[in-house]
């Protein structure tokens, strides 16, 4: 079980930290033994599985078998705090950053304005990066989204002062994150008077799960006020996102995006950036050779 858990870490690599729920499901696509010398003891889609999978991570830790730095808790953060030895050092810093970190807003010229959707914490990490190469904002929801975010969606599209608001979003296959595409849609019309709102589910759907082969772990939940309708086209079998390797969701999102963007303004939008970039550059350079001379020498620590 150790070996499969180092094998879906290394091939995941690029998407560190991962969450053990990730494990969980990458898991359950070739399911080890979680006892060697148990033929029955077959990894599965239950609590006790998972809760031995988190034993097995933490231990794994412990002994160095897993970098710490690969897994992480979202739903315990921890924040800590730059500070300076002294002014030389707070301006040795500053300077070195001076002028990094400039993106041009590539979405200004699209006709449209577009948001990201997820429904869960645990494909933050992988969406992110795509939202963020194309400029495009990105709302993590934690299932149906309270109303805050959406009031912030509602006014990021009346600020971008474009005519149609088209959300992509990303939910389970089961019978709230089949709703929950709607709903989005519905509350910003009904409730910020955004009337012309198109909302398209990029995953997961009834034809990626086919397409994909994804295994059925689970099933609808009988308690949930949408089990009959879901039940009755779906059947009962449901499907989570996490089930799906994160470069297949990436580029579920990177398909979406294309077919509603305006490419020939995007690409007109990129070229720009690198005019930009080569402009700041020039600026950044001339402004630190002045600003060394003044700076105290690095060992003046009462500067």
């Amino acid at each position: 079980m150790l070996d499969a858990v180092l094998g879906i870490l290394q091939a995941r690599r690029q998407f560190w930290p991962l969450t053990e729920r990730q494990i969980h499901y990458a898991l359950l696509n070739d399911p080890p033994l979680v006892h060697a010398k148990k033929p029955g003891s077959t990894y599965r889609n239950t609590l006790k599985c998972y809760k031995s999978l988190c034993d097995l991570v933490t231990r794994a830790r412990l002994d160095g078998s897993i970098p710490f730095h690969a897994i992480e808790d979202p739903t315990r953060p921890v924040r800590v705090w730059k500070f300076h030895a002294n002014v030389g050092s707070f301006i040795r810093h500053e300077m070195d950053q001076f002028l990094k970190g400039y993106y041009r807003d590539l979405q200004q010229s699209q006709p449209n304005h577009i948001e990201i959707v997820g429904e869960k914490n645990t494909i933050d990490s992988i969406i992110r990066p795509v939202a963020e190469e194309f400029c495009i904002p990105m709302t993590i929801g934690r299932g149906y989204c309270s109303l805050p975010p959406r009031q912030a969606m509602a006014d990021r599209y009346e600020d971008s002062g474009k005519d149609k608001l088209i959300i992509l979003v990303l939910s389970d296959f089961d019978p709230e994150g089949e709703d929950i595409v709607h709903s989005f849609a519905r509350s910003l019309r009904d409730d910020f008077d955004v009337f012309d709102v198109a909302a398209v589910k990029v995953a997961l759907t009834a034809d990626q799960v086919r397409q994909m082969r994804l295994p059925p772990r689970m099933k609808a939940k009988q308690s949930s006020s949408r089990y009959g309708k879901f039940v009755q086209r779906h059947g009962e079998d449901v499907f989570e996102l996490e089930a799906v390797p994160p470069e297949r969701l990436q580029a579920l999102l990177r398909q979406s995006i294309d077919s509603v963007l305006d490419i020939q303004a995007y690409n007109a939008e990129i070229d720009a950036e690198k005019h930009d970039a080569a402009q700041l550059e020039s600026i950044r350079r001339r402004i630190q050779e002045n600003v060394a001379s003044l700076l105290p020498p690095s060992g003046d620590t009462a500067s």
